[in-house]
C-alpha cells in the first residue's frame, strides 16, 4: 500500500510493499506482508479520510483519528438511485420470477405433470 501525504491511499495486490509509482517518490509504504503492515493498512482504510499521519524519521508509523474538516462529507447514506438502476432492478426482479416459473414448470414436465 502507498500512502501519499496528502492522506489519499492506494492499495496493489502485486506491490504489496514498494512504491510502484516511481515518479511519485514522496509516497510512503507499508508493507502489507507483514503483520505490522497489514493491521496499519487496516487502520488506514478504516479510518479514511478522517486521519492524520504519524510520520517518525521519513517513514509513516501510524495513523491518528481526527475530526471531519468544514465541507468534508459525512453523511454516509447512498445517493438516491437514478430511474436507470431502478428500472434495472424491476427488470431483474421480473427476470428472476420468469425464471422460477420456467423451473416448476420443467420440474412438473420431469415429474411426469401436464403442463397447462
Amino acid at each position: 500500500m502507498i500512502v501519499r501525504p496528502d492522506g489519499t491511499y492506494e492499495s496493489n495486490s502485486l506491490f504489496l510493499n514498494s512504491n510502484w509509482y516511481e515518479n511519485e517518490t514522496e509516497n510512503y509504504v507499508v508493507d502489507e506482508t507483514t503483520e505490522v503492515g497489514q493491521t496499519l493498512s487496516v487502520k488506514i482504510v478504516s479510518l479514511y479520510p478522517f486521519y492524520n499521519l504519524i510520520i517518525e524519521q521519513g517513514v509513516l508509523v501510524d495513523v491518528e483519528t481526527r475530526d471531519p474538516l468544514p465541507g468534508e462529507i459525512v453523511d454516509p447514506s447512498p445517493p438516491p438511485k437514478t430511474p436507470e438502476e431502478l428500472r434495472i432492478e424491476q427488470l431483474e426482479s421480473d427476470n428472476l420470477m420468469l425464471m422460477e416459473a420456467f423451473a416448476n414448470l420443467y420440474e412438473m414436465i420431469l415429474a411426469g405433470g401436464d403442463a397447462v
